[in-house]
């Protein structure tokens, strides 16, 4: 895959049964115009996907994460925005699991649910900042959700590892269930913020240039 470096991936609800995403995905490249761009779709079960669209299967080799995510999602079951966090952990290390197996992949739409709006999707990849994660938020009032679940990993940001590393940690640890109040937007800004601080504090210990 050493010529794309931008790629779709859709994250279901439901792993073992994907063929909605498999929606999202033909509406996400139609909208844009890019349908030579490689698609990707989670899955945890056999599933024969279309043609152009490639499968992830992101409990094979048993990955020790997913059930770190699951316990955790039971344990705070009383809360009743867990599914959504559960879920956005989810997708978060789907993520991850995609650019384990293709380092070369630098940007990933991560998709999860109908985009709506085409011009959502356009206005998402024009801006494509120096940012780890780009976003549009749902409203003009502050909130700070994303919008037809949409979110651009930008691994051309110096601090994507670092940032990712944390929204990732957040995810398994079950910290994800601390945080008030919770989107997927404040959670992967938290990230962005703590990846600066970290960065800067490298740069401190390590003086000025000489």
């Amino acid at each position: 895959m050493s010529d794309n470096d931008f790629v779709f991936l859709a994250c279901p609800t439901d792993l073992e049964d994907p063929t909605p995403a498999i929606d999202w995905l033909w509406r996400a490249s139609s909208c844009t115009g890019m349908k030579d761009v490689p698609c990707f779709v989670a899955i945890n079960t056999k599933f024969k996907a279309p043609v152009g669209v490639r499968t992830i299967n992101v409990e094979a080799n048993y990955p020790p994460e997913l059930a770190q995510l699951a316990t955790h999602a039971n344990s705070a079951a009383s809360h009743e925005t867990n599914a959504k966090r559960y879920l956005d952990a989810r997708a978060l290390f789907c993520v991850h699991r995609l650019m384990s197996l293709h380092p070369d992949i630098l940007r990933i739409v991560l998709i999860t649910a109908q985009p709506s709006e085409c011009p959502d999707l356009e206005r998402l990849l024009v801006a494509s900042p120096w940012e780890p994660f780009h976003w549009l938020k749902r409203n003009d009032h502050g909130s700070d959700d994303t919008r037809n679940g949409l979110v651009l990993f930008n691994r051309l940001d110096t601090r994507f590892d670092v940032a990712m590393d944390i929204a990732l940690d957040i995810a398994t640890t079950g910290a994800i269930y601390g945080l008030e109040p919770y989107s997927f937007g404040c959670l992967l800004s938290l990230s962005t913020r703590s990846a600066a601080v970290a960065y800067s504090m490298t740069a401190i210990e390590q003086g000025p240039a000489r």
